[in-house]
C-alpha cells in the first residue's frame, strides 16, 4: 500500500523511490516476522545459527521480494488507479504472485531441511531483482 500511494500521490515519482519504499516496507516486515518467530519457535533454545538465519538471509529476503513487488508496480501502473475492488485485488494478485511463490517455496523448502534448494531460491529471488532493476534504469 505504501508504494500505491508513493506512486499515486508522489510529486515525481520514479523507479528508484518506488523500490526504496518496497526495500524498507520489506525490512521492517522481516524484521518483525524475525521477532515473531524467534519468540513463538525459538525463545531462546535454539542455537545462534537460527537467529542469524532468521534476521539475515529473512530479512533480505523480505526486502527483495517487496523491493521487487514495488518494482513490478512501478513499471505496471494499470492497476493503481482503479476504485473498482475486484479490479484492485486481481491488479494486487498480479503484482504480489511471483513474491509469494518464491516466499512461499523458500519456507516450505526451509521446513523439510531443504536448505541448500531455499538456497537457490533465494539466489533465483537476488536475479528476480536484478533484472527488474535493470529494466527499470532503461526506461
Amino acid at each position: 500500500m505504501h508504494v500505491r500511494h508513493y506512486l499515486r500521490n508522489g510529486s515525481k515519482p520514479g523507479w528508484r523511490g518506488a523500490c526504496l519504499t518496497g526495500l524498507a516496507s520489506g525490512i521492517g516486515f522481516g524484521v518483525s516476522e524475525g521477532i515473531m518467530y524467534s519468540g513463538n519457535m525459538y525463545n531462546g533454545f535454539g542455537d545462534g545459527l537460527i537467529y542469524l538465519v532468521r534476521f539475515v538471509s529473512c530479512v533480505s529476503l523480505h526486502a527483495m521480494w517487496s523491493g521487487s513487488v514495488a518494482l513490478m508496480m512501478y513499471r505496471n501502473q494499470d492497476f493503481l488507479d482503479t476504485d473498482d475492488w475486484t479490479e484492485f485485488l486481481m491488479g494486487m494478485a498480479y503484482y504480489l504472485s511471483i513474491a509469494m511463490v518464491l516466499h512461499g517455496l523458500y519456507d516450505t523448502l526451509l521446513k523439510h531441511d531443504l536448505d541448500a534448494v531455499a538456497l537457490l531460491i533465494g539466489v533465483g529471488s537476488y536475479v528476480w531483482m536484478t533484472y527488474l532493476v535493470r529494466t527499470a534504469r532503461g526506461t
